[in-house]
């Protein structure tokens, strides 16, 4: 991982030389790469100079040494120096590093492992076709509900798209199919896979989160808010974020630029972030993309760091999170709420899919609106004033 650390207060000539002693003892003591210390640098001092990527604006103001260690992902550290021997500093700032750098190897061994929405069963060659003849699918599953779609599962296997499912689950890739599907033509097979049920619900949903999303974030803005933080985790490629901000930086770029994203995804396939931060940076929008394991507590620390967030979207979490893990979660982001702020959430109703994904060795869970209610309101939310 990438950690910055920024040092604040004294004069310039002593962040400066704590910068040069930071650099110097962290490379012994962490063991780690560091990279020389940056002085000098002019920056506006509303913005956040802490950020990856930030761009010095011109007002006046010394922006104080960071010390970039290691690459990779981001993290962030910010040293107050006023009233401490530069002893302490150093080792107060190798402490913090090696704290971050243990969480982040513990997110990235949990990576390995905890992926969600997908199956441990080999749905690929000659195994696809030894399952759907098993006769608990075939008798169960397949031609009961043949009309209601289930006759499209067998022929996932010849398209794209299909193939990505049944190696991957519904990975980021796979989304990104299903968000595209009126982006170009497709072929007949291709169709049979985006019109399955399930796959249409998948779309219908993200149109529905965009109009209420930009809503509520035009909301905001229009009420005189200096800056509306989304967090969107999972993300995948957060287009129910990034649909609404897109529109508004083509009518009011500046007002955009108001709104800063946190996306968060486990990312397995690392497919994710680089084109979402691209297509952020092409509209001109603030975005950070932190790539880790929701279930860790050491990693919503993290993201709590960039909080309070004004709107939460925790879209598809609910089905392929453990409910323990998912309780958990709600909780952790009503305390990161600012206050007045709102979560996005949904859950799923046992359908014809249901079925079909537990035979392909889908673990997956299912709340009724009443029951989904009820856990939102014993997690700190309004759950009986949730629409």
């Amino acid at each position: 991982m990438q950690i910055r650390i920024a040092l604040h207060g004294g004069d310039a000539d002593r962040r400066s030389g704590i910068a040069a002693a930071l650099a110097s003892y962290l490379a012994g003591e962490c063991q780690t790469r560091v990279a020389a210390p940056r002085s000098g640098i002019v920056c506006d001092p509303d913005q956040d100079h802490s950020r990856p990527g930030f761009q010095p604006g011109a007002a006046p103001g010394a922006l104080p040494p960071a010390i970039v260690v290691d690459g990779g992902h981001a993290a962030n550290i910010d040293l107050a120096l006023d009233g401490e021997p530069p002893g302490e500093t150093l080792r107060r700032a190798a402490a913090a590093v090696n704290q971050l750098r243990a969480a982040a190897n513990d997110d990235a061994a949990r990576t390995t492992e905890a992926a969600l929405g997908v199956t441990g069963v080999d749905l690929e060659g000659p195994s696809l076709w030894k399952n759907v003849f098993r006769p608990r699918y075939l008798f169960g599953c397949l031609l009961p509900r043949f009309f209601e779609g289930t006759w499209r599962e067998p022929l996932f296997a010849f398209s794209h798209a299909g193939r990505t499912l049944l190696r991957e689950g519904y990975s980021a890739a796979v989304m990104r199919a299903i968000y595209d599907r009126d982006t170009r033509p497709h072929s007949l097979l291709e169709r049979v896979f985006l019109d399955y049920p399930l796959h249409r619900g998948i779309y219908d949903r993200l149109r529905i989160l965009e109009r209420l999303i930009g809503a509520e974030i035009d909301r905001r803005l229009s009420s005189g808010a200096h800056q509306v933080r989304i967090l969107t985790a999972p993300c995948g490629f957060a287009d129910e974020v990034l649909l609404p901000l897109e529109n508004l930086a083509r009518r009011d770029p500046a007002l955009a630029r108001r709104v800063r994203i946190i996306a968060s995804d486990l990312d397995p396939h690392g497919d994710a972030g680089p084109p979402l931060l691209a297509r952020a940076a092409r509209s001109g929008l603030d975005c950070q993309f932190i790539r880790g394991d929701l279930t860790s507590a050491a990693f919503r620390q993290r993201l709590a760091a960039h909080g309070p967030f004004d709107i939460a979207s925790f879209i598809g979490f609910s089905t392929w999170l453990p409910k323990p893990d998912m309780l958990r979660c709600f909780r952790w982001i009503r305390d990161a709420l600012a206050p007045g702020g709102a979560l996005l959430t949904d859950s799923a109703t046992p359908a014809a899919f249901s079925l079909s994904g537990r035979f392909a060795g889908f673990k997956a869970n299912y709340y009724p609106p009443p029951v989904y209610r009820a856990v939102l309101d014993a997690c700190g939310f309004d759950g009986p004033g949730a629409v």
